[in-house]
């Protein structure tokens, strides 16, 4: 039979930095996946952001709900509600104002809010999981996509 160590692995895999997958290699050389956690500076590097989107209008932090303003204001988790609030409000404005409704148009108006109030950001036990925004971006993105449909605005 031989001995397991000495066998070669059956195949290498290397993931993409952006995945949120970190590969790690074991001793016998194969490869292994873990969720990569990083920490709050990771998450505001410039490599992790996407291309930037030329902007009509800056976003309106003035517009946000209310009960939004005051947990971001006191630093507290928004409610689910909260949250969807935003949503409707950062949608409206990436429809009406930027008429662009790109995945990454989406993910930089995310980063930059997200930048702002860091609360938002995505943590696991204290540390923030990938960049931070990935569930934020994709519900802010289909919040997007559904408006879009909606409104009857092409792409």
């Amino acid at each position: 039979m031989g001995n397991p160590v000495d066998r070669e692995p059956l195949m290498q895999i290397s993931l993409p930095q952006s995945s949120g997958i970190a590969s790690t290699s074991t001793a016998s050389g194969s490869a292994r996946s873990s969720t990569a956690l990083s920490d709050p500076a990771g998450a505001a590097s410039p490599a992790a952001r996407p291309p930037t989107v030329a902007r009509v209008k800056p976003i309106p932090y003035d517009s946000f709900p209310e009960i939004m303003k005051d947990c971001l204001r006191e630093k507290l988790i928004p409610s689910r509600k909260a949250r969807r609030d935003l949503n409707k409000v950062l949608a409206n404005y990436i429809v009406e104002d930027l008429k662009d409704f790109s995945h990454d148009s989406v993910q930089s108006v995310c980063l930059e809010v997200a930048g702002k109030y860091p609360v938002l950001l995505e943590r696991v036990d204290g540390k923030i999981v990938g960049n931070g925004v990935q569930n934020f971006t994709q519900n802010l993105y289909s919040c997007v996509q559904f408006r879009r449909v909606t409104s009857g605005t092409r792409a």
